[in-house]
């Protein structure tokens, strides 16, 4: 599937795993296929963490942003120990310009890395400090 929205991976998921991963429980199948969810949303759709977690709220899954970082960060774990979590991930095909999932805008990929380069560099410099402060 070529550019999907949000609602057409969701769809997509469920048709192929044959699980409704807007269930609220936390069997691990489920979870691994919502951590799939969750990384192709904010990896690939740009989005922000709020609102992938309105997304999954909106379809009735109660989740915290908190929540979908948790699975975004799991993922690769997930996706080491169950192959078929990556054939699913690599029927999904994105543009190499990245768009904004929500208004369809095509997003500055320079910028956005710039940003997030800045963000990292600000956070270990934090923690360059705490650790000097700790010595």
């Amino acid at each position: 599937m070529k550019n999907p929205t949000p609602q057409e991976i969701g769809e997509k998921i469920i048709e192929v795993s044959g699980l409704d991963i807007y269930k609220n429980t936390r069997h691990n199948n489920l979870v691994e296929h919502r951590a799939l969810m969750c990384y192709l949303m904010r990896d690939k759709l740009l989005m922000r963490w709020c609102q992938i977690s309105r997304f999954f709220v909106s379809k009735g899954k109660a989740m915290h942003h908190s929540t979908a970082m948790h699975l975004v960060e799991m993922y690769p774990l997930y996706k080491r120990d169950d192959t078929s979590l990556s054939e699913l991930e690599d029927s999904f095909f994105f543009d190499s310009k990245m768009r904004d999932a929500y208004t369809d805008d095509t997003v500055d990929e320079m910028k956005y890395l710039e940003n997030k380069y800045e963000k990292l560099e600000q956070k270990y410099l934090k923690m360059r400090g705490q650790l000097a402060n700790i010595l």
